[in-house]
């Protein structure tokens, strides 16, 4: 269960950081379509076997990696700062994941910094994608600020437009008023 769990909650945490919704619509449905996949196989757990079970997880979050780390590369090269931070933690993570798995394999010797590969990646990863959480709020923070801004200068305008419009009217009533 805990593969597909991880599944669903990295598709949503991604559409949530990286705005893919809006960003990339079409790659949006992909990770949705992921997300509910994992739901669905999360389901299917105990009536499948364990080997179909785990070999389907593993295929799945390889993709499920490709994707998140798609979106990202994506917008971070259009600019979003927070698809960088986002794009950097996931990047710290895999290299903790990749060098703890070399040990396993006897690729690579197993040494304090090697054994202890995905914790360091994982520590790194979650400073970050904090540091891009705080930056995404900060972003809708001054989305929301700018619409504020734009709204006022709007209704300024309107109510000039008004006041001369009252001032018109009222010349006009006084010019017919005298004569």
């Amino acid at each position: 269960y805990s593969i597909w769990t991880v599944q669903i909650f990295a598709a949503q945490f991604t559409r949530r950081v990286l705005d893919s919704a809006t960003t990339q619509p079409r790659l949006d449905k992909v990770i949705r379509r992921l997300g509910t996949t994992a739901i669905v196989m999360m389901l299917l757990t105990p009536v499948l076997s364990y080997h179909l079970t785990l070999y389907a997880a593993l295929i799945s979050a390889l993709i499920n990696i490709a994707v998140i780390l798609a979106a990202a590369i994506i917008n971070a090269a259009r600019g979003m700062r927070t698809a960088r931070l986002f794009l950097i933690a996931w990047s710290a993570f895999l290299l903790g994941a990749m060098i703890l798995g070399g040990v396993a394999l006897g690729v690579l010797p197993a040494n304090v910094f090697t054994s202890n590969a995905l914790i360091i990646g994982s520590a790194i990863e979650v400073t970050l994608l904090s540091l891009s959480l705080a930056d995404r709020m900060n972003q809708i923070e001054r989305e929301r600020t700018r619409a504020e801004l734009e709204a006022k200068n709007a209704l300024l305008s309107v109510n000039r437009a008004l006041l001369e419009s009252n001032k018109l009217k009222d010349e006009f009533l006084n010019t017919i008023s005298h004569e």
